[in-house]
Order: structure tokens, then sequence, then C-alpha cells
């Protein structure tokens, strides 16, 4: 796909000679971080309960860094952090190969550094492969065809795609059980909904 948009191909991925998949192999690792980065995509999200405490030279007492209490070995695949505890808002620390916070055994939603293109968790989304694949046309269309239209091309391609993408996942942003509400009645779903239709009357 990203030498699609070069009008470029390849007769075989196992030809070395090729100096498009040469260039493709060089750019895919760091193309695809850059498109993990991009956003907190939530068919991405892993979940892990972290347990390996950082403890003193004692052996027994709980390692403290700054303001915080603990501090837990991150995941292998940790790319980078959503959330703790299940908040947001909770405050932690990455240091030292570590994460720090004052929770015991947090759980960490985080995005892994590594695509699992089908797990019993979710399915890779075709459109974000397509990111990493624009991303990739972005990289390497300046080398292989320098006075084209194809650099942005792929620019609005993966531009177009992002957005797409968070569009759909918009649905997954949680909000506080009485968003919009003030007190009273209105501190309901059901009754905010319906003071928003009446004054939309």
């Amino acid at each position: 796909m990203a030498l699609s948009v070069i009008d470029r191909s390849v007769v075989s991925l196992t030809d070395t000679d090729s100096k498009e998949l040469s260039l493709l192999n060089l750019n895919l690792g760091m193309c695809t971080t850059f498109v993990l980065k991009a956003s907190d995509f939530a068919f991405l999200i892993k979940k892990e309960t972290l347990t390996d405490m950082a403890l003193d030279d004692d052996g027994v007492t709980p390692s403290v860094w700054g303001s915080f209490k603990y501090g837990y070995t991150l995941p292998v695949d940790f790319l980078k952090p959503i959330q703790i505890a299940w908040d947001k808002k909770n405050s932690y620390a990455i240091r030292f190969g570590k994460l720090w916070c004052n929770f015991e055994d947090p759980d960490l939603e985080y995005i892994p550094d590594t695509l699992e293109i089908v797990t019993e968790e979710y399915v890779m989304k075709d459109d974000f492969m397509s990111l990493i694949a624009y991303q990739l046309a972005l990289h390497v269309a300046p080398i292989l065809d320098p006075n084209s239209d194809a650099t942005s091309i792929a620019a609005q391609l993966y531009t177009l795609t992002f957005k797409s993408i968070e569009e759909n996942e918009a649905w997954n942003n949680n909000r506080p059980y009485d968003y919009g509400s003030t007190t009273g009645d209105e501190s309901t779903v059901e009754a905010y909904i319906a003071k928003q239709y009446e004054e939309s009357r």
C-alpha cells in the first residue's frame, strides 16, 4: 500500500536487491512506533496488574522515589501509558524502567510497542494498518520519487485516515455519570437527556 502511493511495486518481499524493499524495511519499525504513539487508540490498549515491586536493599521495604511510595516493573511490551488504577487523574511517573505511584498492585492500561494482529482481545483494524502504510510512504517517497506529489498525497491520506479512526473511536470517550448536570433530578443521565430534549424544542 505504501508503494502504491508512490506508483511503485516489488516483485517479491525477499528481493534483497530491491531499493524499495530495503527502504520499507529500514523505516517500518520507526513508522509503526510513530503511529502507535499518535493517539490512545482504544482497540490497542492492554491492561496488566503490576505486582513486581521495587524493594530497598533490605529486600523487604518498598523503594520510594520522590513523593511516590511504590515502584513497579513495566510490562515487557510497554510503549505508552494511558492510565493507572482506572483513572487518568491518578498521578504516576516513569523513571529507571519503573512506574512509580501511590497504589499497591495497580492496574496499568497502556499502548504496547508491538502489534498483535489477531488476539483474543482485538482484531487489528484495516484502517489502522493503512496509517502505518501512509506513514511509510511519507518516509520513503522523498527518496524514491522526490519530484512527484507522492509525499503530499501520503500526508493527506494519513490525515484523512487518522481523523476517520478518531471519529469512529469517539464513542469510547467516557463521561462522568452526571455529565452536564447541576443538582437535583438532573443528576441522572435520563433526566439530563430529557432536559436537553425539552430545551431543543
